[in-house]
């Protein structure tokens, strides 16, 4: 309220409570995520489009001198824990975050630039979680090497699924 110079009244007029507040700032959250890494954010169906978009994101990072982390993730380190309804919409958060790279990865796998036995869900949780760690080492040494190395070995992990590597 200070940051807006808004009121009580007024939050409360606009939002029922807390909880209504979280949610909203949430979801707004997610939508400037996505939208600061679009283009490539809608097309993750390759690995040079996997690599495009690691670049995209460490773009973004330098512009805020290596500062800023993830705003979402920085908001549910604070209000997972406050009670499941927050946690659940923050969970469809990121879920959101993650559609485009499930909907890429399973495209490779489908067309077979992935090997069948590939699960692009398992691999979208790895690479998000290599984004979220990457950007909260990014944040605390005031350097994007973290990001860069974590993305790298990602989507290098996901490399070792393409069709003409063996199983592992």
């Amino acid at each position: 309220m200070a940051a807006s110079g808004t009121s009580k009244s007024q939050v409360y007029h606009y939002f029922g409570n807390k909880r209504a507040l979280v949610e909203e700032v949430a979801r707004q959250q997610t939508q400037r995520i996505m939208e600061s890494q679009r283009p490539e954010l809608d097309t993750l169906d390759s690995l040079d489009a996997l690599r495009a978009w690691r670049d995209k994101i460490l773009v973004l990072q330098a512009a805020v001198a290596h500062v800023g982390g993830c705003p979402l993730g920085s908001l549910a380190n604070e209000v997972a824990d406050d009670d499941e309804h927050t946690r659940d919409v923050l969970q469809g958060c990121f879920a959101e975050w993650e559609g485009p790279l499930l909907a890429g990865l399973t495209a490779m796998r489908d067309r077979g630039d992935l090997r069948p036995d590939t699960d692009p869900a398992a691999l979208t949780e790895a690479v998000m979680a290599a984004v979220q760690g990457g950007l909260l080492l990014t944040k605390t040494q005031r350097t994007s090497r973290p990001l860069a190395r974590a993305l790298d070995m990602a989507i290098d992990y996901v490399a070792s699924f393409t069709a003409s590597q063996p199983a592992l």
